[in-house]
């Protein structure tokens, strides 16, 4: 007697399968007791999904192959000695675009037309080791791109920015001093020069008739 191995692929409960998802066909005559190499995990093209007619950012990921249809072992072989089943589940992980800005106050942009500054992304309060550097070629902006919205139980990640080089709401930056505030949605920086010093020309001018009195210092 042979026996089968099927395949059952589910999709992501709220966005379906990518557009391009194939289940792979059932495997017949199988001898008992043998070790079978199951079907490598699925893969798609696809970018993004769809959501109540919208258009929702992110990417597909598949989760592999069980035993069991809740199961979570993945597992690449299976031994048969019955009809057997295996189960595949498609994930879609949205994401979304960070686009940070930073802002000079008290300095000219002649000023800081030669600076620039790091800003590093934090997730949660946490830091990921993600970094943008801003300068004034990129209009002061930068975007950290396809960061994951939620979590694994589905809480929504909050992301801010940690300018590199602030210690206690300070920056020394090119022989100057800055204050440190952010936005409150933590996506901007605004650097105020700290005690900003000008440069004042002038000259003096004597009005002694050429200093007719003798008595005008050297």
């Amino acid at each position: 007697k042979t026996y089968t191995l099927d395949y059952v692929v589910s999709p992501d409960p709220t966005y379906g399968m990518p557009g391009d998802s194939t289940t792979p066909a059932t495997v017949s005559d199988i001898e008992y007791d043998t070790t079978q190499t199951l079907a490598k995990t699925l893969v798609t093209t696809q970018t993004g999904a769809t959501k109540d007619g919208q258009n929702v950012q992110g990417y597909w990921t598949f989760a592999g192959w069980t035993h069991k249809q809740d199961g979570t072992e993945i597992i690449t072989k299976l031994n048969i000695r019955k009809n057997e089943t295996v189960y595949g589940r498609w994930v879609f992980v949205p994401t979304k675009d960070l686009t940070v800005t930073k802002t000079w106050t008290g300095i000219s942009p002649a000023g800081t037309s030669n600076l620039s500054v790091t800003l590093e992304l934090m997730r949660d309060g946490v830091a990921t080791g993600k970094t943008q550097t801003l300068s004034a070629a990129g209009g002061w902006q930068a975007t950290f791109k396809g960061l994951v919205l939620y979590d694994n139980a589905g809480k929504a990640h909050v992301y801010t920015v940690h300018e590199q080089g602030e210690k206690d709401g300070k920056l020394s930056l090119a022989s100057k001093d800055f204050k440190v505030t952010y936005g409150a949605d933590g996506h901007s920086v605004t650097n105020p020069l700290s005690n900003p010093k000008i440069q004042i020309t002038g000259s003096k001018v004597w009005d002694d008739k050429d200093d007719q009195d003798g008595i005008r210092p050297d």
